[in-house]
């Protein structure tokens, strides 16, 4: 059985500024709980905060190979010595469903833009991107590090588990995102998509990618967006009623997306 550890972290996308002398500011909340099998509540840790970089600015935010963005680590450095650690970072968004690793592409990341679409239409990115997350952040920095599901081809994130196994050190990984706010998936995938697709889907493919994985994998389940009432019940409930994270037994976290107005109209 499953429980909820009531320890809480909360991923903001955006962080104009944290200086020592200075507040952030912080906009739309993704809050997540970490799965423990027993145990009884304990406080809320410290390192509560966490942030999410859409994938294709990843470079904006840290820099790239052997140029790091040295305001962004020391930003980072001001949490990690008042709260003991860093707060984790989130590569994912809307483009890492359309990120694709390529081994032998010598551009540490590049995109593809359209007119009035400020997100990449298409991200290719390659082993120097791990270099990046490797060496361009504090020390105790981790990573949750989105995966492409919006693509519908195993084959896109099973490329990304085996380069990060390959080129990312194991002490910034915290776990991996298989597709980023599914329920919306039904504007690509107009066929039926729904819940259950989506749980079978996840579970189907996260055991032919740890098949294929030379270590066991930790994963974030979910990067839900809409109210459950407008995609019949696409939600961390029903997943849980599904029993996705229980038959897969590498879920560590769960995700759900909350943006302005999604819990109540207050105008």
């Amino acid at each position: 059985m499953y429980m909820l550890k009531s320890q809480l972290l909360a991923i903001f996308p955006l962080i104009s500024s944290l200086c020592k002398t200075s507040t952030a500011i912080i906009t739309t909340i993704i809050t997540t709980t970490q799965i423990q099998s027993s145990g009884s509540a304990i406080p809320i840790s410290r390192g509560i905060g966490a942030l999410s970089i859409e994938f294709c600015y990843i470079l904006d935010y840290l820099g790239d190979v052997d140029s790091p963005n040295t305001f962004s680590r020391q930003l980072l450095q001001n949490i990690e010595d008042r709260l003991g650690a860093p707060p984790i970072i989130r590569i994912g968004g809307h483009t890492q469903d359309v990120a694709r690793y390529c081994e032998n592409c010598t551009s540490t990341l590049a995109n593809v833009f359209v007119p009035g679409n400020d997100e990449a239409v298409n991200v290719t990115f390659g082993k120097g991107l791990f270099k990046v997350l490797n060496n361009n952040v504090p020390s105790k920095q981790q990573f949750i590090f989105g995966l492409n599901l919006g693509q519908d081809d195993v084959q896109f994130p099973l490329a990304e588990v085996v380069a990060a196994e390959k080129y990312l050190e194991s002490k910034r990984l915290r776990s991996f995102e298989l597709g980023n706010e599914p329920d919306f998936y039904n504007v690509q995938r107009p066929d039926g998509w729904n819940v259950q697709i989506y749980a079978q889907q996840v579970i189907d493919w996260i055991f032919q990618i740890q098949s294929d994985a030379k270590t066991p994998l930790s994963l974030q389940l979910g990067a839900l967006a809409q109210e459950p009432i407008y995609m019949g019940n696409f939600s961390l409930v029903e997943l849980g009623e599904i029993r996705v994270a229980a038959t897969l037994g590498v879920v560590t976290s769960l995700s759900d997306h909350t943006y302005p107005f999604s819990i109540c109209d207050c105008r």
